[in-house]
């Protein structure tokens, strides 16, 4: 299974200007716990239900008036549409982020995938053939 068959697909990026408030609101929006942070030039992060959390409630600060590009994740993991399923969730376990963005390799935005929805999606029967090792290791089955 490749990355994009597991990932919400057409999130709109969130401005690095946007308050935490509107931030939430857009998160909440679109159901998924991450989203990409643009800047004019280009994706510059990305903004998740824990950097809001811990690193802008959590601050004791007013939300409304705490700006996205304060509590974001800079360098947000990314990887094409076209990469294998398992490799996102490498990452995810080395970087200790629950979620990537997906690109189509040209470096528009085409979704987020998160821990649960690639979790989903490689928990699923293959059509033919036998369950992928990543499965049977989340699982803890035998190899």
């Amino acid at each position: 299974m490749v990355i994009a068959e597991a990932m919400l697909a057409d999130l709109p990026a969130v401005p690095s200007s946007a308050s935490l408030v509107e931030a939430a609101r857009l998160l909440r929006r679109t159901g998924t716990v991450l989203l990409p942070v643009r800047s004019a030039s280009g994706i510059v992060g990305c903004v998740s239900e824990k950097d809001l959390a811990l690193k802008g409630c959590g601050s004791g600060g007013d939300p409304a008036g705490i700006v996205v590009a304060d509590v974001m994740t800079e360098h947000p993991v990314m990887l094409p549409g076209s990469a294998p399923a398992e490799l996102a969730l490498e990452l995810m376990a080395r970087t200790g982020m629950t979620a990537v963005v997906v690109h189509n390799g040209n470096g528009q935005i085409l979704g987020v995938a998160t821990l649960a929805h690639v979790l989903e999606g490689l928990s699923r029967p293959p059509p033919e053939g036998p369950i992928p090792d990543a499965v049977k290791r989340v699982r803890g089955e035998p190899l």
